[in-house]
This record gives C-alpha cells, structure tokens and sequence, in this order.
C-alpha cells in the first residue's frame, strides 16, 4: 500500500526513510518501504480525519498503526511533529449475519450421508468446532487427537498482499502460525465428530481437507463451500457463518461462556457476546417462559 499525503516535504520523507530503516533493523523483517511523504506539518491531523471518513475500518486500522510509528519515531529522533489525535476509525457497520436455521443443519446432516467428500468434511468440522476458514484449511492430521478427542490449532491459510516481487503476483498464499496467543489453542469435539471424521483418517503430515501434503487456500475451499449450498438448494451463508452458528448453539446448549471464549479463540467475553452469540425467538421463548407468577395461578 502506498500513503501519499501532501504537505510533508523533505522533512517527511527523510522521516519516513529513518522510520523504516530503525523498523527493519528492530524487527529484521522487511516492513512498508512504500510509505511516503508522512505528513508533520499543520495538515496531519485533518489529513487523518478525511482518512478517518473516506476509507473502511480495516484501512484506517492499518494506516493508524504504521502513522502512530512514525509519529513516536520522530518525537524520539528531533522530528518536528505536531501533535495529533489517532482515529481510531469508523463503527463497523457489517450488517445483520445469519445463523443456519436448525432445519439447515438437519439437511445438511442428512446430504453428508450420500455426499460425504472432503468439503462436506470441512463444513461438519466447522459446525462443530467453530474454527475459522483459515484455520481449518491449515490442519493437518498431525493436529487432530482421535484417541483423546481433541484439534490442536498451531498454523493458519491466509492471502495476503505480496509486498516482494510484483512479478508473482499481488498476492500471496502463507501457512503461518495464528495471529495471537489466544487462537493458539485446543478444542475439544464432540463423540459425533470424532466418529464422522475417523473415515477420513490420513497420516499426520497430510492435510484434513486435500487428504495430501499439500494445502487448499481458502478463497478456493470457500467456493466449493458456496457451490455445495448452490447445488443442494441450502441458501446463501458465508462460511463464517457457521462459526456463528456454532456459538449461537453453544450458548443455546448451556455453554459457560468463558469456555466458549476460549473454543473460539477470542481474548475477551465482549466479542464472543457482541459478535458471535445470536439468540434464536426460540431461545427468547424459552427464557421468558421461565418468568412466573408466585402468587397468580389461571382459573380452571
């Protein structure tokens, strides 16, 4: 990605030049070179205000982190960087997501019994661990304990932007470990899963869902996803949707949250309610019938 903003000059750009070479020594990784003309005059702030209002949440995430460097690299070095005030970006509006509908899943138990492929593996493991895409298409047998009934979550898929040689493309597909230490982790599965997925067993360094040593990325396992709810007339649902799916029927089920937390691999309870836990009408239903009246009964 490439941040040009005008008003920085020489200033900003031999800023942004000590940034990088202090970064890539800190780190010795390779880090945004591409990062130009940062802005330490009286423009910054509306600069990162117009930022704040024109891109989505995720950009400005990432803008705001490489920015925020910057800015404490040139205070500490005699830069003359203004004050300025982080956004911290938009309220994240992603609209309503759905749960599959407890006759969805009913269906989709009864078609894996004459379809029983490798995707419709993938989508049963979900349903009924809650892992993510990328996660499951970086699990190799190695990770999975049969004998015990547990997956071990050490390594996930993911495309990301190629910052190398263009020459190969603007992207690129990694197998890396998860992103933080509480997606490091291991999840227990239920007697029905274990027994579902015993007929697919291979040897530990081979992949669950190519059954080889080598792994399917995700954008191409999601279509497959999507081809299989298009073929068996299932509706649309993204495939992070059953891992939605699956935390709604935990709670449903008495989950104690903080368990649930942990399965899910979130830091804190506020995401797990906020962002994963849909309550079904059946589910308010049942809640409300437990309100009673002491002292009230119906006449007969």
């Amino acid at each position: 990605m490439k941040i040009t903003i005008i008003g920085a000059g020489n200033i900003g750009g031999a800023l942004t030049r000590g940034w990088a070479k202090a970064a890539q020594k800190r780190t010795n990784k390779s880090v945004l070179s591409s990062v130009s003309d940062i802005c330490v005059a009286d423009k910054a702030q509306a600069t990162l205000d117009k930022l704040k209002a024109e891109l989505s949440i995720k950009t400005v995430s990432d803008i705001r982190c490489v920015f925020k460097s910057i800015w404490n690299y040139g205070r500490e070095n005699g830069y003359p960087c203004c004050e300025v005030k982080f956004p911290k970006g938009k309220t994240k509006n992603t609209g309503k997501v759905c749960v599959l509908s407890p006759d969805i899943i009913k269906r989709i138990e009864s078609i894996i019994t004459k379809q029983n492929n490798l995707v419709t593996l993938g989508i049963v493991f979900t349903l009924f661990t809650g892992v993510r895409i990328g996660e499951l298409c970086g699990l190799r047998w190695g990770d999975i304990d049969l004998n015990n009934g547990y997956v071990h979550i050490r390594r996930t898929v993911e495309r990301i932007a190629n910052l190398g040689d263009k020459t190969q493309g603007k992207t690129k597909v990694i197998v890396s470990e998860p992103k933080t230490e509480n997606s490091f982790r291991t999840i227990p599965m239920p007697d029905c899963l274990i027994e579902y997925i015993k007929g697919f067993r291979e040897k530990d360094d081979r992949y669950l869902l190519t059954a080889t040593t080598k792994y399917t990325e995700p954008n191409t396992y999601y279509s497959r996803y999507k081809t299989f709810l298009r073929q068996n007339d299932l509706g649309d649902y993204t495939f992070h949707e059953l891992r939605h799916t699956f935390a709604t029927q935990c709670v449903d089920k008495g989950f104690d949250i903080k368990s649930l937390l942990e399965i899910l691999g979130h830091a804190d309870v506020s995401t797990t309610m906020n962002l994963y836990v849909h309550p079904t009408l059946q589910m308010k239903k049942r809640q409300m019938d437990m309100l009673t009246m002491t002292s009230y009964s119906p006449s007969k």
